[in-house]
């Protein structure tokens, strides 16, 4: 940049500036030649547009830009255009002193001086925050947010604004008080509806102003309802129930809330529970998943209530697992170990089994030992029974916060002074084969005979339907011999009957033959 033709005039203000850091503006007698920029502020790293007018044609002129402080920032010299006119620029340094600036412009050869001023702000920005986005009319919402600049305000006014008809107009609803850079307002809207809120700062002298972004808040001219709910127990085994009982305020009957379980996995379950007078609900649910379910409430209101939903409440379902106990060998003797062997599935590490025993069947228990399971959930403890007799042995496990409670399945094992050894045994079990075969011979004898006699059964049973069929044969035909007896006995009945009668008529006529011989013999006599 040349500056060695910069006019006396414009070296002597400078000598004055520097000396004074206050420079009056210099009149030569025409008010025609003017200086601007082409804003009033700037930011730090802006283009500062510097413009002459109002000069001479093709007239040597100066520019000289000093800062806040009085230093020289910017000194330029050139001729101006055929109307008296010109404009040039310069950038403001990332560090350039905050304030009032001063341009000078200057015409050479003792013509006119002009003089305008420009400010150098520090860039702001304002945030913004509602404690809630719904509320009801005649309740209260509150504002916050913060102020960001270099050298912040120890005091300074916020004024919070809301618009009704999405940003297009905005309404005053107040004015914060920001301390250190933060600021809170509570608010109680006048009008329902769905609103615009914004915070606007309208700077300082070397601070630009800011407006924050606009959220949105829903005013509801409905009142509110409220839903709270509990969950009892908060922690079960799986396969258990939990009971969740809750209250929708103002107590309306007949209210359908609907319930939604949230699974370990993410998935929901959706019940619907009603209100009774009191507006209370009850639900009772078996959780078919081990882990911290949720579970929260919702109703969507009516017509003269809004929304509601309760806050969320979780509960635990302990995780099942099992416990298996193996044991060897189940028959020992007095000086031979036992081994014990725990697993759970899933496999578990790091967790206490509790090993018990029992020498009277089961009446009472002792602790035997405490194992620790190891990698692959397996643990393992060696023991030599102090005595002969049945001994039973179980393993337990008392559960965690989160795994349910096991226990293994009791096994018994039979300790003996002397244990047969391998010889014996075998041979005892040579002899048991045996007579397990001669056994297997005399029941395929016996079920040989069984099929004999079967087959004489079935021979008898065939001669006794034979036998029944010829009774029945003889029993027809008796029946029919007892019908001729008795129709020939009602003949000679008859017959009988009509020979007596023959007897008396003979004897009456008889009678009478012999009545009129007599007579006849009579007569002949005389």
């Amino acid at each position: 940049m040349k500056t060695r033709n910069v006019l006396p005039l414009i070296l002597a203000i400078t000598l004055v500036v520097s000396a004074t850091s206050i420079v009056l503006p210099v009149s030569t007698g025409s008010p025609a030649l003017s200086v601007s920029t082409n804003k009033p502020a700037y930011a730090r790293g802006e283009r500062v547009y510097i413009t002459i007018a109002g000069g001479p044609p093709n007239a040597d002129f100066g520019i000289e830009v000093y800062d806040s402080h009085g230093n020289l920032a910017f000194a330029y010299n050139n001729k101006t255009d055929s109307n008296g006119s010109f404009t040039t620029f310069f950038t403001l340094k990332p560090n350039a002193p905050v304030g009032r600036w001063t341009v000078y412009a200057a015409i050479s050869g003792g013509g006119e001086v002009a003089t305008t001023n420009f400010d150098v702000k520090y860039t702001s920005t304002i945030s913004i925050s509602l404690d809630k986005n719904f509320i009801v009319l005649g309740e209260s919402v509150t504002i916050s947010g913060t102020i960001t600049t270099t050298d912040v305000p120890a005091s300074t006014a916020v004024g919070i604004e809301y618009s009704t008809d999405g940003g297009a107009t905005w309404n005053t609803a107040g004015t914060a008080t920001a301390t250190d850079g933060s600021y809170s307002f509570t608010w109680t809207p006048g009008v329902s509806g769905t609103l615009k809120v914004r915070a606007r700062w309208p700077g300082s002298a070397v601070h630009f102003g800011a407006t924050s972004p606009a959220l949105t808040l829903t005013v509801s001219p409905k009142a509110r309802s409220t839903l709270t709910i509990s969950v009892s127990p908060t922690v079960i085994n799986f396969g258990e129930t939990v009971t969740v009982t809750g209250t929708l305020t103002p107590a309306l009957a007949g209210v359908q809330i609907t319930l939604t379980y949230t699974k370990p996995d993410g998935a929901v379950v959706n019940r619907t529970v009603t209100t009774d007078a009191s507006g209370s609900f009850t639900d009772t649910f078996k959780p078919d998943m081990d882990g911290v379910w949720k579970v929260k409430a919702r109703w969507p209101g009516n017509v003269n209530y809004v929304s509601a939903v309760s806050d969320e409440v979780s509960f635990k379902v302990k995780t099942p697992i099992v416990l298996t106990l193996e044991v060897q060998p189940k028959y020992a003797s007095l000086n031979q170990s036992i081994l014990f062997v725990c697993r759970f599935s899933p496999p578990l590490t790091g967790v206490s089994i509790v090993l018990k025993y029992s020498s009277d069947g089961g009446a009472t228990w002792n602790v035997l030992t405490t194992m620790v399971t190891g990698a692959g959930g397996y643990a393992a403890y060696v023991w030599t029974p102090p005595s002969e007799g049945e001994y039973q042995f179980w393993a337990v496990f008392q559960g965690t916060a989160d795994l349910m409670p096991a226990s293994s399945d009791v096994v018994k094992v039979t300790v003996q002074k002397v244990v047969k050894t391998p010889e014996q045994l075998a041979k005892e079990l040579e002899q048991t084969k045996k007579t397990l075969q001669q056994t297997k011979q005399e029941l395929e004898q016996t079920k040989t005979t069984l099929s004999e006699k079967e087959e004489q059964l079935a021979s008898t049973k065939s001669q006794l339907q034979q036998a029944q069929q010829k009774l029945s044969q003889a029993e027809s035909k008796l029946e029919s011999t007892e019908r001729m007896l008795q129709d020939t006995m009602q003949a000679l009945s008859a017959c009988r009957a009509m020979s007596t009668m023959y007897v008396i008529v003979g004897i009456i006529l008889g009678f009478i033959l012999g009545f009129l011989v007599a007579y006849f013999l009579t007569r002949r006599r005389r």
